[in-house]
C-alpha cells in the first residue's frame, strides 16, 4: 500500500512537468513560424519594393527621355549627306600616256621593208560610283562607302602625234601603199602595248586609288562641312 500511495504521488509529479515542455515546445514552434514568416515577409517587401522601385525608374525615365528627345531635341545624333555620290557614274581618278617603238622589219614582211613608228597614247582610269555602296552610322559620325576597283578607259591613239622614225623599201614605187597599210597595223600594235602598258603597271592603279579616295573624302565632307566624319573608302 505505501508503494502505491508512492507511484500516485510520483505521477502526480510528473504532469506538471510534462505540460510544461509541451508548453514549451509550443512557444518554440510559434517562434519559429513567426520568425519564418517575418523573414518571408522582408524578402518579399523587399523584392516587391526593388520591383516596384525599377518600374517607377523606367516609366519615369522613358518619358523624361520621350520629352527631351521629341520635345526639346536633345540628341547627339546629326544628319550626315551623301547625297548625288551615285550620279556621278564614272569618275575621272586618273590620265595617263604611253609610247611605244614599234619596229617592223625584213624578217616581218614579204616586201622588205624596215618601218620603225613611234605610237602615242593616253587613256583614263575611271570608278563606277553608280555601284557605290554607302553605310551612314549618324550617332557616331561615321560614313563607310565602298566602290568598285578603277578600271581603264577611254584609250585613244593620238593619230596626229604618230611618228615615222625609219622607212626603208627596196620597191620604190610600192612604198606609199605598203607603208600605209604597214602603218596602220603598227599602229593597232602600239595601241595593244600601250593598253597592255597600262593594265599591268600597278603603279597606275594605286595611284588611281589615292586619286579616287581623296576626290570622293572631299566631296562628302564638302557636303558635311559642320560634321567632323569618321570616313572610310574600301574597293571591291
Amino acid at each position: 500500500m505505501r508503494k502505491t500511495r508512492n507511484k500516485k504521488k510520483e505521477g502526480k509529479k510528473n504532469v506538471p512537468k510534462k505540460i510544461f515542455f509541451k508548453i514549451i515546445s509550443i512557444i518554440f514552434v510559434t517562434v519559429g513560424l513567426l520568425v519564418g514568416a517575418h523573414v518571408l515577409f522582408r524578402y518579399r517587401f523587399k523584392q516587391a519594393y526593388n520591383t516596384a522601385q525599377q518600374e517607377t525608374y523606367d516609366q519615369y525615365y522613358g518619358i523624361g527621355y520621350d520629352q527631351g528627345f521629341q520635345g526639346n531635341h536633345v540628341t547627339n545624333t546629326v544628319g550626315i549627306s551623301v547625297d548625288g555620290i551615285q550620279e556621278a557614274n564614272d569618275l575621272e581618278v586618273l590620265k595617263v600616256r604611253d609610247v611605244e617603238i614599234v619596229i617592223e622589219d625584213k624578217t616581218t614582211n614579204d616586201n622588205n621593208t624596215i618601218v620603225w613608228l613611234e605610237v602615242p597614247g593616253e587613256a583614263t582610269f575611271n570608278v563606277n560610283l553608280n555601284a557605290a555602296e554607302c553605310i551612314v552610322d549618324d550617332a557616331r559620325k561615321y560614313v563607310l562607302i565602298r566602290v568598285p576597283e578603277p578600271e581603264l578607259a577611254n584609250l585613244t591613239i593620238d593619230y596626229g602625234e604618230v611618228r615615222k622614225l625609219l622607212f626603208k623599201n627596196d620597191v620604190f614605187d610600192e612604198s606609199i601603199r605598203v607603208g600605209a597599210v604597214m602603218a596602220q597595223k603598227m599602229v593597232n600594235q602600239g595601241e595593244l602595248l600601250i593598253k597592255r602598258e597600262f593594265l599591268s603597271n600597278e603603279l597606275y592603279f594605286n595611284i588611281a586609288k589615292e586619286s579616287a579616295r581623296e576626290t570622293i573624302e572631299y566631296y562628302v565632307r564638302s557636303l558635311n562641312p559642320d560634321v567632323d566624319l569618321s570616313l572610310d573608302i574600301e574597293f571591291y
